[in-house]
């Protein structure tokens, strides 16, 4: 999910992001394309291997590429809220090398509104076996709140089959204060939240199994990897 799109109104959201647009697709793919994500590189490559992943902020789609191009992944599925960013990972998987056309899916979409989790309703979710949550949980707890977070890892838990995976790069709360500073609209949510990240005690709540965390440091803050696993076996 972009930046701009949650620090700025929805129209200046717009905006913002159609004057960055060309900026943004200047300098990926080709600057970076084919070096594996940072994150990725430190995960466990097993858990993506002939694996199907759901990327949620995915942004112009580098997760959902690389852990196919890369990883070995049999297929990914990209969502975000801004339908520009969609329509550059839509551009990224054309010009991505070694990826197939039926092996990656990216569209716009809420997965805060309810019921968004039903593979019935939305075929192109059936099979998930790891979702993916990176630089997002800041926005999605800012504009949802406390509830808001709690139900999207309720819905994670029942979405994901037996041994699914999520794996969860928590923003920082120090970093909350001045997103909501920035946007007026978020400050009111802001001083309600009472959860704080990385969120580990309201995912046991929900069922999670804490498997991996990998320490790491980004731009001075921590930006831990959590790996979280559902209860069960794996098909």
């Amino acid at each position: 999910m972009s930046i701009e799109a949650n620090e700025l109104s929805e129209a200046q959201a717009v905006t913002a992001t159609q004057r960055n647009r060309q900026n943004h697709r200047e300098t990926w793919p080709t600057a970076d394309a084919d070096q594996l994500d940072g994150r990725l590189a430190l995960l466990d490559p097993t858990l993506f291997v002939r694996k199907t992943i759901l990327d949620i902020g995915t942004n112009a789609g580098k997760i959902a590429l690389d852990v196919v191009r890369h990883l070995g992944a049999s297929r990914a599925v990209g969502i975000d809220i801004d339908p520009l960013l969609i329509d550059d990972a839509n551009e990224n998987a054309k010009l991505a090398a070694g990826v197939n056309a039926h092996q990656v899916d990216f569209f716009e979409a809420n997965v805060m509104q309810p019921g968004w989790f039903d593979a019935e309703r939305e075929p192109r979710l059936a099979g998930i076996d790891v979702v993916t949550l990176f630089s997002i949980t800041k926005w999605l707890h800012l504009h949802n709140g406390d509830a808001g977070m709690r139900r999207l890892f309720s819905s994670l838990f029942a979405f994901l089959p037996p041994g699914g995976v999520l794996i969860v790069e928590p923003q920082e709360y120090a970093n909350y204060a001045r997103a909501a500073k920035k946007n007026k609209d978020l400050r009111e949510t802001f001083r309600s939240l009472e959860m704080r990240p990385p969120f580990e005690t309201e995912l046991r709540e929900v069922g999670f199994g804490l498997e991996t965390r990998i320490e790491r440091e980004e731009g001075g803050f921590s930006r831990p990897l959590l790996v979280w696993r559902k209860p069960g076996t794996v098909e």
